[in-house]
């Protein structure tokens, strides 16, 4: 795969900050996969976010380079930039500005100009891929959490981005709305090869990515399969976070004799493995 988003020596320092908020990071993010950026709060998680797409403007310095679906960041190509990428928020009250979940589906369309027949068509797509027909003429603040995470996620299908950005975006939901919207994320991401880039404090999320990038105070400390992270229990315990159930079960069964192959990553394998195990036992 290549790599759609990539960061090269960058930089971000906010007025009257004592320190960079992104202290000279450098990365790459590949097509069509899915990338979890983990680390405490104040690591520098959301501003990676607002570099790529140009909300915020790296410090200085001739050597840095951001470069997003092999478009480099600069005054004159931030719009070409942004029409690449959608940010999916964590209160998406904060992104409506329609007065029914059509109206607001339709403005990003609207404001590209789109013909109205053709928007219209779009529209209905858009709502019906995130499950929320029966709630094209409804107002948004009546919705439910989970329902108006589907409705910002259709508005950003809409106008078709290569990249969408999940910025806490399921942290206000309950397990079973956290579920069922990356559940959809993940179908969209399939049917409409995106790069999804995931900021998040639930370690469950960040251990069914393709790729894991860990942050501490504005450095990338490692970046790597979530198999190879989260083997890691001391550097899991640096940055605040709790070593996914499936990794501490592992362990304990390996200290308890029971061999566990290194290739296993999931429960589901996991309990295969051991009932396998146990019918040769």
């Amino acid at each position: 795969m290549d790599n759609i988003i990539s960061f090269s020596n960058v930089s971000l320092t906010y007025p009257e900050a004592k320190r960079p908020a992104i202290n000279n990071i450098s990365f790459n993010i590949k097509k069509g996969s899915w990338t979890a950026i983990i680390g405490h709060n104040g690591s520098g998680k959301s501003t990676i976010t607002r570099l790529i797409n140009g909300l915020l403007i790296p410090d200085k310095d001739s050597d840095t380079i951001i470069e997003v679906d092999g478009i480099k960041l600069s005054d004159d190509t931030v719009w070409q930039v942004r029409d690449r990428v959608g940010i999916v928020f964590q209160n998406p009250d904060n992104q409506f500005v329609g007065a029914t979940v059509a109206d607001d589906v339709a403005f990003g369309l609207e404001n590209r100009g789109v013909p109205r027949e053709q928007m219209l068509d779009i529209v209905d797509k858009s709502i019906a891929n995130v499950g929320m027909m029966e709630y094209k003429f409804a107002e948004p603040s009546n919705l439910s959490g989970g329902q108006k995470q589907r409705v910002a996620i259709a508005g950003i299908l809409a106008v078709k981005p290569q990249i969408i950005i999940l910025d806490e975006a399921t942290s206000m939901l309950d397990p079973n709305g956290r579920k069922s919207i990356l559940s959809l994320v993940r179908k969209m991401q399939a049917k409409n090869n995106l790069t999804v880039i995931s900021i998040t404090h639930d370690i469950d999320e960040a251990e069914k990515a393709d790729d894991i990038i860990v942050l501490d105070d504005g450095v990338i400390i490692d970046q790597g399969a979530p198999e190879t992270i989260f083997k890691q229990a001391d550097l899991i315990e640096k940055i605040g976070l709790e070593e996914p159930f499936i990794y501490r079960l592992m362990t304990k069964l390996r200290e308890n004799g029971i061999d566990i192959p290194n290739k296993i990553k999931s429960q589901e394998e996991l309990l295969e493995y051991l009932c396998q195990l146990n019918l040769k036992m």
